[in-house]
């Protein structure tokens, strides 16, 4: 058992390339918050294989200058798009993603997925006709957010671009958002409680807006100084 415990922690270590972090530090960082982090363990070994993960996409961690900027709409639904959400939602799913958007691993494109079965995320919908995904993935590009409902609801949230760290987000409680699927064509959904918190959180970062900025400056200053804290 202590063999495999090794083996498991050797693999969670080269899954640090998948992250393009602030310096080389970073690496001790990583794997710290790996090992407090016990589902990680479980990742299936094959996780690397370079014919799944594109090298060149990358986590990008908080304070990444992408982050901050707005995504540009895309206007070509091809195979290269398809190929980009494929890595996407590999990242996605290795990291133990809710949701991922393509600036996030270095991609200035409207291009965000969800995980409808992250946490039965799925439940969350209104509309019966979009129980049926391909994958369990809902994928939304160049979205835009129609209808915000006047109740809010505060919930933790976390963010693959800020490692460990997690705050509570007031956000409206239903939306009715509109945008493009893989293969371009225009639809609506309406979605509540958790599926309207992930759909909101990453359209945000295609617009250059993160979760710590619906905190209180002091808030949101002890938490970014955290987390570079780690990274120094």
């Amino acid at each position: 058992m202590l063999l495999l415990f090794y083996a498991k922690l050797s693999h969670i270590a080269s899954m640090v390339e998948l992250v393009d972090t602030i310096d080389s530090k970073s690496v001790v960082h990583w794997m710290c918050w790996f090992k407090s982090s016990w589902r990680y363990l479980n990742i299936n070994y094959n996780f690397m294989d370079s014919k799944t993960i594109d090298a060149n996409l990358r986590i990008k961690i908080f304070p990444a200058p992408i982050l901050r900027e707005k995504s540009i709409d895309i206007d070509s639904f091809d195979q290269a798009l398809h190929n980009v959400i494929a890595k996407m939602e590999s990242i996605m799913h290795h990291l133990s993603g809710a949701g991922i958007a393509a600036n996030q691993v270095g991609l200035n494109k409207q291009i965000a997925l969800v995980n409808v079965i992250y946490d039965n995320i799925e439940n969350s919908l209104d509309d019966l006709q979009f129980k049926n995904y391909t994958d369990n993935l809902l994928v939304i590009i160049n979205p835009k957010i129609d209808w915000y409902s006047n109740e809010t609801a505060e919930e933790s949230e976390g963010c693959l671009s800020f490692p460990g760290i997690y705050a509570l987000v007031k956000r409206p409680v239903k939306v009715i958002v509109s945008y493009n699927d893989q293969w371009g064509d225009r639809k609506v959904i309406k979605a509540n409680n958790l599926l309207a918190r992930c759909l909101q959180h990453e359209i945000d970062h295609l617009n250059g807006r993160l979760f710590i900025d619906y905190l209180n400056p002091v808030k949101r200053r002890m938490l970014t100084a955290k987390l570079l804290k780690k990274n120094s």
